[in-house]
């Protein structure tokens, strides 16, 4: 493990009560795919104190993905903070004499600076009440986040049985005015109308339509399923395994993400 990082609404200093900590880790290099590596590591922030979304990406990802994702990269250099970071190994030695000395003045700089960031993000959350120590406080947050995860993962599951009923009026109205669909393999799109243009494309030409949930759990205002889509196109019946994610907003969805691979789409289709 190379660094951790801490990005979205506690990174802003936007959080609000039930608000989870957005984490990446960065990893020199993997041999376990993303999903299974991502649900490992989620298990080591258990004891955090506060709801953890952690996704672990090798440096390799990183770079690809500031390739396919320019948006959510920069979004990452614009937020993110080093929470930890691998020291050099002892074996490596440092230079001697004044170059030695000013790279050690420069470590202690930035040491205090991280100091100071945490100790304002830990004032900031004292200032909400989070972790506020007193008796039933626990208790009270975390049923209110069990009651927002079981709310979130009902509208998920109302929305994805909706599909059956192929009523594009219908679909729209579980999201927000401004919610963005993204499609990983292409752009993502914003608003209702441009995610009605979406539908319009695969909706009309299926004469049956099926989302199962095969899994889905929830952590804050994020849902995720993984999912097999089956479209009934004439003749032809296509299966889609798929990642989803969906954050929710006041009783809608705000964002939804797909992760699939396009081929299998393209093959079962052509």
């Amino acid at each position: 493990m190379e660094e951790v990082w801490l990005f979205g609404s506690l990174a802003r200093g936007r959080a609000t009560p039930g608000s989870d900590a957005d984490l990446i880790v960065v990893l020199s290099e993997a041999t376990e795919p993303f999903l299974e590596r991502s649900a490992r590591f989620s298990r080591y922030f258990r004891g955090a104190g506060i709801g953890c979304e952690v996704l672990v990406y090798t440096r390799e990802e990183l770079a690809t993905l500031e390739r396919e994702s320019r948006r959510f990269a920069r979004t990452l250099r614009a937020e993110r903070v080093v929470l930890a970071r691998r020291a050099e190994r002892a074996s490596e030695p440092e230079p001697r004499g004044k170059p030695c000395r000013a790279k050690a003045r420069r470590r202690r700089r930035e040491e205090k600076r991280e100091r100071r960031r945490k100790g304002r993000q830990a004032d900031r959350a004292a200032e909400r009440g989070e972790n506020s120590g007193l008796p039933g406080a626990g208790r009270s947050v975390y049923r209110r986040r069990a009651n927002m995860n079981e709310a979130n993962e009902k509208l998920v599951r109302d929305f994805c049985a909706a599909w059956q009923r192929r009523d594009i009026d219908e679909l729209l109205g579980f999201f927000t005015e401004d919610a963005v669909y993204h499609n990983m393999p292409m752009e993502p799109v914003r608003g209702r109308a441009a995610i009605r243009q979406v539908f319009e494309f695969f909706v009309p030409p299926a004469r049956e339509i099926e989302f199962e949930i095969l899994g889905i759990a929830s952590s804050g205002d994020r849902v995720f399923t993984e999912r097999v889509d089956r479209f009934w196109m004439g003749e032809k019946k296509v299966e889609l395994p798929v990642a989803g994610v969906f954050e929710i907003r006041q009783g809608k969805i705000a964002a939804w993400r797909d992760y699939f691979d396009m081929q299998t789409w393209t093959r079962q289709t052509a």
